[in-house]
């Protein structure tokens, strides 16, 4: 008799959710699909998750076992909006996110950004300063390039073949007589052509068996300025004045309150939206900003009011979604009709 064991779960979070990250599949290129077939190990996804579990005999113990293998698995973006309102600072401008379990083997690292890239790429030299020596490494550290650049050579980047390697992480290395720089990739030309947003790397450790660990992907929700811009023809200038906005929700909400400042028309920056492009001469704009930066968040707070003179014109302002790339709402107001 057989059974399907856990060898470990991959969770992926994210603060802006309530409830689980739905933004991700996860995808196996060609060569880890075979092994997982190979080795008798099962892929089960859900909306937020993936276990990968063993078959194992009536003992529990795995009828191949995979301990030292490498698991690659791709991580594939299906939220088309997931950039608005998720914090990315983290991959330090590189495109794609890359993360394995190198350090502790039930944990991953934290992850980082990579460029993911095919077997042959060009490599843009970062630095000005020459001589420079560029330094092609594989993950394991070995030297597979070695370039001398000079000014006469009149280089800005260096062509690289990875053809016959196999798919991993890389790293170019610049060398310069005032410091280095290191610009990492990950060479995977199945995954690339997929559109992956990252790849994880699973180093399979014996403890897997008898104590499965769970993998953990969290990402933080975007930190921003709310920004409420009240558009009017009907409200005369001294009744723009009279106007706040108040968070009137934060304690029933449990949160914290959310504070804003009145900017006049004639005192927005550069920073903030041009009046001219909020409408025509006739239109009067008034500013409230938040004082502190706002995580985004998949539910509205509610109970943000726009005032005037205390009394409630807007009980429930609206709130960035993730369509909004920014916290920039504008807000038309008009007087009812009688």
């Amino acid at each position: 008799m057989t059974q399907f064991l856990t060898l470990f779960t991959i969770n992926i979070s994210h603060a802006y959710y309530d409830a689980g990250c739905r933004d991700f599949d996860f995808v196996f290129p060609s060569d880890t699909a075979h092994q997982l077939r190979r080795g008798k190990l099962l892929a089960k996804k859900n909306s937020n998750a993936l276990n990968i579990l063993f078959e194992a005999g009536n003992s529990g113990d795995a009828l191949i076992p995979f301990a030292g293998k490498t698991i690659r698995i791709g991580l594939k973006l299906m939220n088309p909006f997931f950039s608005n309102f998720t914090d990315l600072t983290f991959m330090t401008g590189r495109p794609a996110l890359f993360c394995g379990n190198y350090e502790d083997p039930a944990a991953l690292d934290t992850p980082a950004g990579t460029m993911l890239i095919g077997r042959v790429f060009s490599h843009p030299i970062e630095t000005m300063e020459r001589p420079l020596t560029a330094i092609v490494k594989d993950a394991g550290g070995q030297t597979l390039k070695h370039d001398v650049i000079t000014a006469s050579d009149n280089l800005s980047a260096i062509s690289v073949n990875l053809t016959g390697r196999d798919a991993g992480a890389y790293e170019v290395e610049e060398v310069y007589s005032g410091g280095a720089r290191t610009t990492s990739y990950y060479s995977d030309a199945e995954l690339r052509q997929q559109g992956v947003f990252g790849v994880m790397e699973i180093t399979i450790d014996g403890d897997f068996y008898s104590s499965p660990p769970a993998f953990n992907i969290t990402f933080d929700a975007k930190r921003e300025i709310l920004k409420y811009y009240i558009v009017t023809r009907d409200f005369t200038s001294p009744e723009l004045t009279k106007l706040s906005i108040v968070d009137n929700g934060h304690t029933e909400d449990g949160r914290p309150n959310v504070s804003f400042t009145k900017v006049k028309q004639e005192e927005f920056t550069e920073e903030d939206i041009s009046p001219a492009l909020l409408g025509d001469s006739d239109i009067k704009v008034v500013l409230f900003k938040s004082n502190e930066v706002v995580t985004r968040q998949e539910k509205g707070r509610q109970n943000i009011q726009l005032r005037k003179n205390g009394e409630e014109l807007i009980p429930h302002l609206p709130q960035p979604g993730a369509g909004k790339p920014t916290g920039n709402m504008i807000i038309h107001l008009s007087k009812p009709k009688l």
